[in-house]
């Protein structure tokens, strides 16, 4: 089977590919730009946030021994709702409009 067939009986019908014409190629370097600046904003707004992270202080209250060492551990079910509560943690991650 030539290339050609399989594209124009496959691909094209399907939506796979698109044949390379001007439109089509500058349509994809459009579609491109648009990839990389949404990519850029997302990797801006993670490192926004690792930055709020970075700067939270959490304090966890458990029991200790003598030693320093915990009795047992500190698990999530021990420590949601004092997190939540936290405007701070609320506040992280979210985008102002």
């Amino acid at each position: 089977m030539s290339p050609t067939v399989y594209a124009n009986n496959y691909l094209f019908p399907r939506d796979l590919a698109a044949e390379a014409s001007g439109g089509a190629l500058k349509m994809l370097e459009q579609q491109n730009r648009a990839k990389q600046r949404r990519q850029a904003e997302e990797v801006a707004n993670a490192r926004e946030v690792a930055d709020q992270l970075e700067a939270l202080v959490l304090k966890v209250s458990a029991k200790a021994g003598g030693n320093g060492r915990l009795f047992g551990t500190v698990t999530t079910r021990k420590s949601p709702t004092r997190f939540t509560r936290s405007s701070t943690l609320r506040s992280i991650g979210t985008k102002s409009r």
